[in-house]
């Protein structure tokens, strides 16, 4: 079963693997990798949107494959090859065989056709996914070693993207689970409640934490999918935390707790101090400091998109009144009521062909990861001793990671990191949905699946969760550095921009502004700033930008008029920049200035 599914997903992915762009992602990964093959440095040398673990792997793949765009898509490639059999493994643990190739199938189709784009986040779910696997083989074996590993997973995410904490919150939150699991089996009673009142009020810091974070967009869909998930997980920890308060002295209890976190830490740890060590060596850890935790709030500001409205969430109540029914109830479905939802299921799909109800299908299943993670609670927390087994712990750790990683969607909302996550949910629902009627389930997840292949796959970003529209038509990127299908628009106007760059400039550098590093890396110049996207800095004077620009012998630069986050140069800018590069071209969006 493994193996068809393996050999189906990469198959039908491959004719993904360079298909499509979004021009200034591709460039903003192409010219951060470059520039640490020069020996630059992430975040000292040029300003890094992510913590430089990425690119530093991004730079390995072209050293490997050659400096163009397509080498960056093979190495995620290779990613996804690892992903397919990983998911299988998670979720052959929770169901049989053929429930488990079909939950593969659909994390497969919700997730990397829609965006096949070397991007952090992919790198997070794939660590994510490993560590939960080891923290799985944790409760198999009671092992520490298998901690350990999922520490190491955790700290490589991290080291992709900051994000990547939020993982090491979701296993913290199992640990919590696992101690109060382990206490339940022990006999000695205290008449102290010490301990509950020590996770009452880490569980109450943890909670503010999710809370500060997402103040800043806190509407009625934020806190349904940001707050509330990871606010269910906390109460069923503190319910459980308050059974058992009489399970243990506080000595006893915060000893077998700081046994599991413990190697855990180490593994987050040691990869993380090794990291910092290096650039303190090279006088950088100031830099790296500013870099993640300074410059991100200017992109929280500058990039930030809003949930869909709160009357969307109506759209997966249907499924969530099955899953609770499912839960509740052994009774098994008779063939009028599957033949019904079939049917029902089918006809929706025909229909998403409409605007209208491609959304509803969309907003129920952007919805489903809040759904698994209310369900699944409730179900743990009405389960008896009997069922308080190794199963509960695989369905908790899994909740738990579906209620943390939800927050890779915050503060910029967009359809794709839904996409990001939505392997984490199959999984979070695959551990709800094992307690009751699999062949309902199937019926379901079957349609998901179909509705992605159809409607959702032949898209693409910009489409993504608006309306079905096919992406294209297509062409050949035709530059040296590109090796990529994209419109055949784009493809037109890069190839005259690149051919007009190299027939004007007479440098090494380029400057391309604002938010368009594609430029320089397609033209294989180097840019004379640091700056990738120019809303994470203040906008230069003219006249320190022209100083720079003479420094670098620049002849040549392009102005991108409508640009994806930044605002536009400022007027005194453009007049400085026209008196000093007097020649100019319009090439689709940008203007082209060069010197005589």
């Amino acid at each position: 079963m493994l193996l068809l599914v393996w050999a189906a997903s990469a198959v039908y992915v491959s004719g993904f693997v360079a298909r499509g762009w979004v021009p200034h992602d591709e460039g903003m990964l192409g010219q951060s990798a470059e520039r640490v093959l020069r020996g630059e440095l992430p975040h000292s040398d040029f300003d890094e949107s992510y913590t430089g673990g990425l690119a530093y792997g991004h730079a390995l793949a072209f050293r490997a494959l050659g400096v163009r765009l397509l080498s960056l898509r093979v190495a995620l490639f290779v990613g996804f090859l690892l992903f397919v059999p990983l998911f299988y493994a998670l979720a052959a643990r929770l169901l049989p065989p053929w429930p488990a190739a079909l939950a593969t199938l659909v994390a497969v189709a919700w997730s990397l056709p829609n965006y096949f784009a070397s991007m952090p986040s992919w790198y997070v779910l794939f660590f994510s996914l490993l560590g939960s696997y080891a923290v799985l083989r944790h409760i198999e074996t009671g092992r520490r070693l298998p901690l350990f590993a999922a520490g190491l997973c955790a700290s490589a995410g991290i080291l992709v993207i900051i994000v990547g904490l939020y993982f090491v919150a979701a296993v913290l939150l199992f640990l919590v689970f696992r101690e109060q699991e382990l206490s339940r089996a022990r006999s000695e009673s205290s008449r102290g409640a010490a301990f509950f009142a020590f996770e009452a009020a880490a569980l109450a810091a943890f909670l503010a934490s999710v809370l500060a974070l997402a103040r800043s967009s806190l509407s009625p869909m934020s806190a349904l999918h940001f707050v509330v998930p990871a606010a269910a997980v906390c109460a069923l920890l503190l319910r459980r935390a308050w059974a058992l308060r009489r399970a243990g002295r506080f000595g006893e209890r915060f000893r077998a707790l700081a046994a599991l976190v413990a190697p855990f830490a180490a593994g987050v740890s040691l990869p993380i101090l090794l990291f910092a060590a290096f650039y303190a060596g090279r006088g950088g850890l100031s830099d790296l400091t500013r870099g993640l935790f300074v410059l991100p709030m200017r992109q929280v500001r500058a990039a930030s998109l809003s949930l869909p409205p709160l009357p969307t969430f109506a759209a997966a109540l249907p499924y969530a009144l099955a899953l609770v029914l499912s839960t509740r109830s052994r009774r098994r479905a008779g063939p009028g009521v599957l033949t019904l939802v079939a049917a029902a299921l089918v006809l929706l799909l025909v229909l998403s062909s409409s605007e209208e109800a491609y959304r509803l299908v969309w907003h129920s299943a952007r919805s489903l990861g809040v759904v698994a993670v209310l369900v699944g609670c409730m179900s743990l927390l009405r389960g008896n001793a009997s069922e308080e087994a190794p199963a509960s712990q695989e369905t908790f750790l899994l909740l738990s990671v579906a209620a943390l990683l939800a927050l890779l969607q915050f503060p910029y909302a967009a359809p794709i990191y839904f996409c990001y996550v939505a392997p984490v949910v199959v999984l979070a629902l695959s551990a709800v949905a094992r307690r009751g009627r699999l062949l309902l389930h199937g019926i379901v997840a079957g349609f998901y699946l179909a509705f992605a292949v159809w409607r959702l796959n032949p898209g693409y970003v910009w489409n993504l969760g608006v309306r079905p529209a096919a992406y294209g038509p297509l062409a050949p990127l035709g530059v040296e550095r590109g090796g990529l299908r994209v419109p055949a628009s784009d493809a037109q106007v890069y190839r005259t921009l690149v051919a007009a760059i190299g027939t004007r400039s007479r440098g090494p550098y380029v400057y391309a502004a604002p938010d368009c590093p594609e430029v320089d890396f397609l033209a294989a110049r180097l840019s004379p700033t640091r700056v990738s996207f120019d809303y994470l800095r203040e906008p230069p004077t003219p006249q320190a930008l022209l100083r720079r620009l003479r420094e670098t012998m620049v002849t040549v630069v392009v102005l991108n008029t409508r640009p994806d986050y930044s605002d536009p140069i400022s007027p005194a800018l453009h007049t400085a920049l026209e008196s000093e590069f007097p020649n100019a071209e319009r090439i689709g969006k940008f203007e082209l200035r060069w010197r005589p």
